[in-house]
């Protein structure tokens, strides 16, 4: 047997069926006390772990030496994802055992982490040199600790902030510092959350960002001002944009062919935007048909509170001002898309 996926806690049979596995994926579906399989580290290429809470045992790797380190020498594909449930943990010990295993990963090339918990001891006791792709999704507890661990050999760095914690400006300056500090990195995403955050312009100081989602209160004016300060942005998404007190020019010329609104300096190719429940429908319609024709590189445009045949009728009159819109989704709810595809 060399491949293992389930969708749910197994029985444990002889392990020897096991020994010989490249492949695993197993969800523990949030099962307290549910133990893997002993398997051979040696051999395994992909690991997937989902629904197993912070404190399991990585004893189920370690062939039943005493050695306390444990290594991965073919493992090249990593992805923990945490048991859900586990916000406000204390966990007392690393692991289920007492043990505190030392993991290494010398070949590992894609790292995926999910942890809501005040500690994960993946992040904390595991050695992996140089990930390409890394992606964290975690408690501000958790980052603080990554920021003083190194991750600059990186080319994909993805950081999110769960929408669940109280996110507040410390810990988007040590996720801000994590990304700036990821020198070989040519992707850089950031995805922030917080249910009582009002996101500024000031709380994103990496401007190597190439993908920004937020999931929190958004203004125009912030929109707009993250567009400026984030020359390298390619794809935006903002869940919740207000439409209230805005300054910035948002207006449409009578006659755009002779009178063209500038475009903004940036190089975006995808945005996306959900209005806030309740906002205006004429300002939400003004503010996106404002940002198509300022917006030149654009080839995605998704957008979210809005009825659909006005924004598409504005779409095929001016397509000469947006000549790469390749896919445009409109909407009027979320579960109710129009989608148009250039031709």
């Amino acid at each position: 047997l060399e491949v293992l996926a389930s969708e749910h806690p197994i029985p444990v049979p002889h392990d020897r069926l096991f020994t010989q596995l490249k492949y695993v994926a197993i969800n523990g579906s949030n099962v307290r006390g549910y133990q893997l399989p002993q398997m051979c580290p040696e051999r395994i290429e992909h690991l997937d772990i989902e629904g197993f809470p912070a404190d399991f045992s990585w004893a189920a790797f370690s062939a039943g030496s005493g050695n306390q380190a444990i290594e991965f020498p073919k493992l090249k594909s990593l992805r923990v994802v945490y048991g859900k449930g586990y916000v406000n943990d204390k966990v007392a010990s690393p692991c289920l055992d007492g043990h505190s295993w030392a993991l290494r990963f010398p070949v590992l090339k894609d790292l995926t982490v999910s942890c809501l918990g005040s500690t994960c001891p993946l992040l904390e006791n595991a050695v992996y040199p140089e990930p390409e792709t890394v992606a964290i999704s975690a408690s501000p507890a958790i980052y603080r600790f990554l920021a003083t661990t190194a991750l600059s050999a990186a080319r994909r760095l993805t950081l999110s902030l769960p929408r669940q914690y109280d996110v507040d400006a410390s810990a988007l300056a040590v996720v801000n510092g994590i990304l700036s500090r990821a020198g070989a990195c040519k992707e850089r995403e950031l995805d922030v959350g917080g249910q009582a955050l009002y996101f500024t312009p000031e709380d994103i100081t990496c401007t190597g960002l190439t993908q920004l989602r937020v999931t929190a209160l958004v203004d125009v004016d912030t929109m707009l001002e993250l567009i400026s300060r984030l020359p390298r942005l390619a794809y935006l998404t903002l869940t919740d944009l207000i439409l209230d007190d805005f300054q910035s020019d948002i207006s449409i010329p009578e006659s755009v062919e002779h009178d063209p609104v500038p475009p903004l300096d940036t190089a975006i190719t995808r945005l996306s935007i959900t209005m806030r429940e309740l906002e205006s429908c004429m300002v939400a319609d003004l503010v996106v048909k404002c940002m198509l024709l300022r917006m030149p590189t654009l080839t995605d445009l998704e957008v979210v509170g809005l009825p659909e045949m006005p924004i598409m009728d504005f779409v095929d009159d001016y397509c000469q001002w947006y000549p790469h819109l390749a896919h445009v989704d409109i909407a009027l709810e979320a579960e109710d898309r129009y989608w148009y595809l250039s031709e």
